[in-house]
């Protein structure tokens, strides 16, 4: 297998939110990353104690070569850089993925959510663009469909992000031959790609 390039995911900032509250959603967004299985995620604390080291203060860092700085340090390939900002009634993360290499941004996207609280799959849906479905082993992830787990609840996205099936199921699998193992408390049965149940459980 193809060595997993190493990904530091800089703290958001917060416009219009709670500098807490961004913390969260860059939490989120390195979890969910860790879920892809496509790179090897720093953890926040590891990323602290090395730029503490340093003396890098990572909260104000925005730019491209702040960006490439922090990824030396590091020891990473490529590093996130973002903002979570309110806007009347919505919420944004708008993140850009900067190889520390080449010095340049190269992925740039932003997802939005209708309330706090759905963040965390805005952050989700970001993460399985950022992987890029191509890294992902299809043979696993057939039917195009990516597990994911909110408030421990499993449901399916598409490769856009796009939610499938909703959340609902105490545990799932990944597909194979067009269906899915699901369950329901302690009972099981299998989906199609649309949700709909056809083994009932």
């Amino acid at each position: 297998a193809a060595t997993k390039l190493n990904i530091a995911v800089s703290e958001l900032s917060g416009k219009g939110i709670s500098a807490m509250d961004a913390s969260v959603i860059s939490d989120f967004l390195r979890e969910a990353l860790v879920n892809t299985e496509v790179y090897t995620v720093l953890e926040r604390n590891n990323m602290e104690q090395i730029l503490a080291e340093q003396k890098f203060q990572m909260s104000g860092c925005t730019s491209q070569e702040c960006a490439v700085q922090m990824g030396n340090l590091l020891n990473v390939q490529k590093v996130i850089l973002g903002s979570v900002s309110k806007l009347g009634a919505k919420y944004f993360i708008n993140i850009r993925v900067v190889d520390v290499e080449k010095g340049n941004v190269d992925f740039a996207d932003s997802e939005s959510a209708d309330k706090l609280e759905t963040l965390e799959l805005a952050a989700t849906k970001l993460a399985v663009r950022i992987s890029g479905a191509k890294n992902i082993d299809m043979k696993q992830k057939s039917e195009n469909l990516y597990l994911i787990k909110l408030n421990n609840l499993y449901g399916y996205i598409d490769s856009a992000g796009k939610i499938v099936v909703s959340p609902q199921f105490d545990m799932a699998w990944d597909f194979c031959d067009r269906l899915a193992k699901i369950q329901i408390k302690d009972k099981l049965g299998f989906i199609d790609a649309t949700g709909k149940i056809v083994i009932n459980p």
